[in-house]
């Protein structure tokens, strides 16, 4: 099999106006043993790559009349150990040319040396559908990196999202694995700094801001960055954090949305705050829609929420578990909307969203469970109510919501 390698388009191009004709330069390569697939890189790259590293040496030459493999300092091979990669690059006819050789003491193999693209070709094939090139110059904040938070981050850089600011205190746990967008070889970290590695995976183009702090804690410069950003997303488990944002939304004219799952995920609704135009989340309360409730997703909420003298195991049986299957719907919803929201006006492939997508709340029944419970089976009918599908809710904004009605009296007169 020949040996595949991926050389970073933007690393490569960087590399050649760096260094002089007939210029040599270490770099580094990752490896997936048993498989011959290298990732290489000209600099250590911004997200710790998965794969056994192997050296790799960079030579660039002035022409391809200059282009001699032996040039390479083959010495290296008893020094670093008997396998590296050689990459070798030169100019024929303006055009950059390119060639690799694995090389191992039994001798060596030419290599099958490809791109991973600059930016401009990260999100071809989604030309037509989303105003990519727009969506690469907007911002979100996410307040909550857990299993909502996380999930649609990454499904944002996946469409092309230019910017990202993240906000969670967490680190994350061996509990959050199961429903969460990050893996084992997270635990411990910041749940901002591994979703902005995540991030970076999908697309290394995004600008990401990570802070580890309780938003409600730093309510002013939360407010100022909600003012540099197109739309803020509030995910997180606890309502005092969603009343703060939905103030700070209304006061600075920021597009909001509000994404959750309830009892035990037996259900979940997604709120779209357009702040002067539709109700706030108070507005909501008040109509009896949205339950002020909080799901417990961990210990530390159980505990905080007990008595002091309720056992560990008691605490632990209130925790209200969801499957990550559960969550995908009330998150792929919240994704939709951000991206119609976003291209709103524009002829993208999405714009009929913008009719079906009218509501500014919507409920989703997931299970027969709970709330649910006295609902028939799905079965076959399309006409009465049934879990797995969403309803949307018409929904105003109260005349004497206090919330909003205080808020854009401040801002909009």
């Amino acid at each position: 099999m020949t040996p595949l390698v991926y050389l970073r388009e933007d690393q490569t191009v960087e590399l050649i106006s760096n260094l002089n004709c007939d210029h040599e330069q270490n770099g580094v390569g990752f490896e997936w043993p048993g498989e011959d697939v290298f990732h290489v890189f000209s600099r250590y790259p911004q997200v710790a790559p998965a794969g056994r590293p192997i050296p790799v040496f960079f030579r660039f030459y002035g022409s391809d009349s200059s282009t001699d493999s032996s040039k390479i300092t083959t010495e290296s091979n008893e020094l670093l150990g008997s396998r590296f990669l050689k990459i070798e690059l030169w100019f024929e006819n303006g055009i950059l040319q390119k060639k690799g050789k694995l090389c191992e003491n039994s001798g060596s193999l030419e290599c099958d040396l490809r791109y991973v693209p600059q930016q401009s070709e990260l999100y071809s094939r989604s030309k037509g559908l989303l105003e990519v090139d727009l969506l690469a110059k907007k911002r979100v904040v996410i307040v909550g990196m857990g299993s909502f938070g996380s999930t649609i981050a990454v499904e944002l850089a996946k469409s092309g999202l230019g910017g990202f600011s993240l906000y969670d205190f967490d680190r994350l746990e061996l509990s959050n694995v199961s429903r969460h967008a990050c893996g084992i070889s997270d635990l411990g970290r910041f749940k901002t700094h591994a979703i902005r590695d995540a991030i970076w995976n999908r697309n290394p183009f995004c600008a990401v801001d990570t802070h580890e702090v309780d938003i409600n804690d730093n309510l002013i410069a939360f407010e100022e960055d909600c003012i540099n950003s197109s739309l803020v997303i509030c995910v997180t488990d606890e309502n005092r954090s969603r009343s703060n944002v939905n103030s700070i939304a209304l006061k600075t004219g920021t597009l909001a949305l509000f994404g959750r799952a309830i009892t035990r995920a037996a259900g979940g609704d997604v709120f779209r705050l357009r702040p002067g135009i539709g109700p706030c989340l108070a507005c909501i309360q008040g109509l009896g829609l949205y339950r002020a409730n909080e799901e417990i997703s961990n210990v530390r909420q159980a505990r905080r929420d007990s008595s002091a003298y309720v056992s560990l195991d008691h605490a632990d049986a209130t925790v209200q578990v969801g499957l990550a299957s559960d969550i995908s719907p009330i998150t792929n919803l919240v994704v939709k909307l951000v991206l119609v929201e976003l291209s709103r006006g524009l002829a993208s492939g999405i714009s009929s969203l913008e009719a079906d997508l009218s509501s500014d709340f919507y409920i989703w029944a997931n299970r027969r469970d709970v709330i649910y419970k006295l609902w028939p089976p799905m079965e076959h009918y399309f006409n009465r109510n049934s879990v797995l599908r969403w309803y949307g809710v018409k929904a105003t904004r109260a005349n004497d919501c206090i919330v909003c009605n205080s808020e854009m009296a401040l801002n909009y007169g």
